[in-house]
């Protein structure tokens, strides 16, 4: 009986697969080596970690943390700090504004009733005893008053036809979340004041207190947005309301002098919602102010 002798190829075979079994052997031991190494290496670094934590020679276990630091550590206080900081700064600075703002329009307006009275007088002293002094005065105080207004009302009709009226309105439906244009502008603010300040210098019975509203929601509107350009929390829509509401309420006090008197009213007249922890703020930015 023959026997057929196996044939070169399947030597061949087995040969080969016998080879790649030993490199597969050998990747996966150099890989568990390389893990052992890494493994014991963090062992040894965690060890000597603390190991100098612990020594009684380090300067942190002598040293523990100041109370002020367990106290403001978290980042919860940090961001409530820092939001209190922001807030009161950004408050003061309008109220600086507004400050100067009254102040510089009050100024105006007691220049051109000054220089009213003056011409009234100058008159009077040119035609003393003659005849038809008072009705030349009369003319003269009609004619005066007539300029200013015309001014004032050319000057805002032309520059921005937004700030006719009181502004009050307008706020009220602001606040309210119903977007109008132009009313928070820096056009609308110089219009403003412009035909405020000509209007009451006019001698003409009309109020300070709904205009100058109007005035400081626009300081604080664009004071939101310089504040927005450098901070995100600024954008938003919650605390837009916020800031004119506190607006609303400088504009009242700069008026009558009244800062408990502005923080009602912008609670009662412009704020379906009025968010009570900034009251405190709005007392102490009138009152300085």
């Amino acid at each position: 009986m023959a026997v057929i002798a196996p044939s070169s190829n399947n030597d061949g075979t087995i040969q080969s697969t016998s080879k790649n079994n030993q490199k597969g052997e050998n990747f996966t031991k150099s890989i568990q080596s390389y893990f052992d190494k890494s493994r014991r290496g963090r062992t040894i670094s965690k060890a000597n970690i603390l190991e100098e934590n612990n020594d009684e020679t380090s300067m942190d276990f002598k040293k523990p943390k100041p109370w002020y630091r367990k106290i403001f550590g978290s980042k919860r206080m940090r961001n409530i700090a820092k939001q209190l900081i922001e807030d009161w700064l950004f408050l003061a600075l309008l109220g600086i504004i507004m400050a100067l703002l009254s102040f510089g329009m009050d100024w105006a307006i007691e220049f051109l009733q000054t220089e009213h009275g003056e011409l009234m007088s100058i008159i009077d002293e040119k035609m003393a005893g003659e005849s038809g002094t008072n009705f030349v005065q009369y003319l003269l105080w009609v004619f005066y008053a007539i300029l200013l207004v015309t001014c004032s009302a050319l000057f805002s009709f032309y520059i921005a036809p937004q700030a006719i009226g009181s502004g009050i309105p307008e706020m009220k439906t602001i606040l309210r979340g119903v977007i109008l244009k132009e009313y928070l502008t820096f056009r609308t603010l110089i219009s403003k004041i412009v035909g405020l300040t000509l209007s009451l210098g006019s001698g003409l019975p009309i109020g300070k207190e709904g205009p100058f509203v109007h005035v400081a929601s626009i300081v604080a509107n664009l004071l939101s947005h310089l504040v927005n350009s450098f901070h995100g929390p600024y954008a938003n829509e919650s605390r837009s309301s916020e800031m004119l509401a506190a607006g609303c309420a400088v504009g009242v006090a700069c008026t009558f002098s009244a800062p408990v008197g502005g923080v009602l009213f912008s609670i009662e007249v412009t704020s379906v919602y009025f968010a009570v922890k900034i009251e405190i703020l709005f007392l102490f930015l009138k009152v300085t102010f």
